[in-house]
């Protein structure tokens, strides 16, 4: 008979992070309780340029665990060219406080 000292929620991973990522400065409010919310994105293009880009919507935020790093998982719409939008996933990883962008079909 055997004991677990961690629950299984803390062992829980999500795995590899897919799709092709993009590092990224983000502007975020964070709120007393910790909670993050994205507000714009700082990205450089292939000629490097840089391009400001607004969060005009986040729809969900959730904490994930990939490869053993705790990470926020933001799905977000942002214009693009508007009046058009793209919908995108930021993932905020706060151990090292890095922002990542991979853009969604």
């Amino acid at each position: 008979m055997g004991f677990h000292l961690t629950s299984v929620e803390d062992m829980t991973d999500a795995g590899e992070l897919r799709g092709i990522l993009q590092d990224v400065a983000c502007g975020c409010w964070f709120t007393r309780t910790g909670k993050t919310i994205p507000k714009l994105i700082r990205a450089m293009d292939g000629q490097g340029q840089m391009h400001t880009i607004q969060v005009l919507e986040v729809l969900s935020s959730e904490i994930k665990r990939y490869s053993g790093i705790e990470t926020v998982e933001h799905i977000c719409r942002i214009a693009v060219c508007p009046p058009q939008s793209q919908f995108v996933k930021l993932i905020f990883a706060a151990g090292n406080r890095t922002w990542k962008l991979v853009f969604l079909n």
